[in-house]
């Protein structure tokens, strides 16, 4: 199972492993692809990422110099709340998925929230049975499904938003 030493911070040079990832996972379309590489390159474009956090899982135990994403995951503040923040992307492809790179990307930006005060997490994805998976998988780490909005990403495809309370060392100190 993969520990957070095989999360790193994605590198440009990562872009379009992390593309064909989120292509493999199902998440995009090739037609689709173009938006992300944008959102990426904006990302990539910023000197501290506005706060925000693109990390990669890559099987450094078998090979320290392997720097390949075998999955990626992205994430930041919502600076419109009080310390919520969105996780926007995580991605595994279908061959990687059942061996703990998932929890392990789940794990880690959760780690990085909570020791930068964050207080929630927000998740958002479709309601198709293609993402049925999806779901069942935010559901076992402790997300609620706070949420749904009809019909939000076409007839029939509804957006299902999965929230869970985080908790760091200071609200424990205060309980």
């Amino acid at each position: 199972m993969p520990t957070s030493k095989n999360i790193i911070p994605a590198q440009a040079a990562h872009t379009e492993a992390i593309l064909q990832i989120t292509v493999d996972a199902g998440m995009f379309q090739v037609e689709e692809i173009g938006a992300l590489r944008e959102i990426l390159e904006g990302f990539h474009a910023a000197p501290d990422g506005n706060g925000q956090h693109l990390v990669v899982a890559v099987d450094a135990s078998d090979n320290p110099d392997n720097q390949t994403p075998t999955g990626a995951a992205y994430f930041g503040p919502n600076h419109m709340s009080d310390n919520a923040w969105d996780l926007w992307m995580i991605a595994v492809p279908p061959e990687r998925q059942g061996q703990g790179i998932g929890c392990a990307l789940v794990a880690h930006a959760e780690s990085v929230i909570q020791q930068a005060g964050g207080r929630l997490l927000i998740i958002e994805t479709n309601s198709t049975e293609q993402y049925e998976k999806t779901r069942k998988f935010y559901a076992q780490r402790g997300y609620a499904q706070v949420g749904c909005i009809p019909d939000f990403y076409g007839n029939g495809e509804d957006k299902v938003i999965f929230c869970k309370r985080l908790f760091h060392a200071s609200t424990l100190l205060r309980d």
